[in-house]
């Protein structure tokens, strides 16, 4: 007769149960174990994949902080030769300035050197024949008393117009300019000039005379003619070796 022979039956069935209960339990703590390694092998593989991930970005960051840094260097080295190329341009150009303004001022000296010798040549051209002509139209002025004047202000001397030539007789003053091509801004001119004649006679007290006007012109274009005479002022052409004055029926000459 065996041990368990000799327990009470609802003994044995306890001691039968109690060996299967914890035969399950051990199976399902052997069970639990083998999830939990498994669970932990998974832990550590991701933990692991984490971490080579971790490793590439560090590095993808650094070799991006050396590419910006290059890039940042490149782009400063760039820029400062880009800077002193526009330095040197920037130099080149004011030295061509300086050079330009010198032409221009030279260029302005030699048209104003010209302007003059042909304004001074068209004067010598037209002025023997004014006197002349002007006598043909019964003014009686003294031929060989044709002069240039400078209108100076009595108070500080200051110049205030010239005058080509002046002609007088016993009532009237003829006031001439003379223009290689007149213009309309002459015309202009020219009023404000005897104007200005007339203010300085009044001023210091001279005989008062009547005052005319008149331009003369090499080159006259029509539209200025007929300005010059809507003006009251005289025209004067050059025709050959002499002096015209146009001078139509229902012309009137303005008195200043």
């Amino acid at each position: 007769m065996s041990t368990l022979d000799i327990i009470p039956e609802p003994l044995r069935t306890m001691f039968e149960q109690m060996a299967t209960s914890i035969k399950e339990v051990a199976e399902q703590h052997k069970m639990t174990e083998k999830s939990y390694e498994v669970q932990l092998r998974g832990i550590t593989e991701k933990h692991k994949e984490l971490a080579e991930q971790h490793k590439e970005l560090v590095e993808q960051q650094k070799e991006l902080r050396k590419e910006f840094a290059e890039q940042q260097k490149e782009l400063h080295k760039e820029f400062a030769e880009h800077h002193k190329e526009l330095a040197e341009q920037q130099k080149e150009l004011t030295e061509e300035h300086k050079k330009t303004e010198a032409s221009i001022r030279k260029l302005a000296e030699s048209m104003g050197y010209y302007g003059n010798r042909l304004g001074e040549f068209t004067e010598h051209l037209l002025a023997p024949g004014i006197a002349r002509s002007f006598n043909i139209l019964g003014y009686e002025f003294d031929a060989d008393d044709v002069r240039r004047l400078k209108i100076k202000d009595s108070e500080t001397g200051d110049n205030l117009t010239e005058i080509d030539f002046m002609l007088e007789n016993d009532e009237m003053f003829l006031i001439v300019e003379i223009k290689t091509k007149p213009c309309l801004n002459d015309i202009e001119d020219h009023i404000k000039r005897l104007k200005i004649f007339r203010h300085k006679i009044e001023k210091e007290g001279h005989e008062l005379k009547k005052i005319i006007g008149a331009i003369g012109g090499v080159i006259f274009e029509k539209n200025i003619k007929t300005a010059t005479r809507k003006a009251g002022l005289f025209v004067i052409t050059q025709k050959g070796n002499d002096v015209q004055i146009d001078v139509p029926n229902n012309f009137i000459p303005k008195i200043f």
